[in-house]
């Protein structure tokens, strides 16, 4: 048999505020723009061997969707009929 008692435990976490995209340097507040926050894109890889990064180099980018279809959207296949 397990017996449990009740505690209360107090939790502190973070939320965004604002982000910045990486590429227009724009800044996007979670008030105003919450739309906008939710479609950020946050890229996080590590370079492979070889990589042209440098070997376990980290890799970081948070670009906007303007930015993303500005930079990469000639090469992106969008379809709208299906989700994911």
């Amino acid at each position: 048999m397990i017996k449990y008692e009740t505690e209360v435990i107090e939790v502190t976490e973070e939320s965004p505020k604002s982000i910045i995209c990486d590429v227009c340097k724009k800044e996007f507040d979670n008030d105003k723009n919450f739309m906008d926050i939710q479609e950020f894109h946050h890229i996080r890889l590590q370079g492979g061997y070889g990589s042209v990064f440098g070997d376990g180099a980290k890799i970081e980018c948070d670009i906007c969707q303007g930015c993303l279809k500005k930079v990469l959207g000639e090469y992106l296949i969008v379809d709208q009929e299906e989700c994911f």
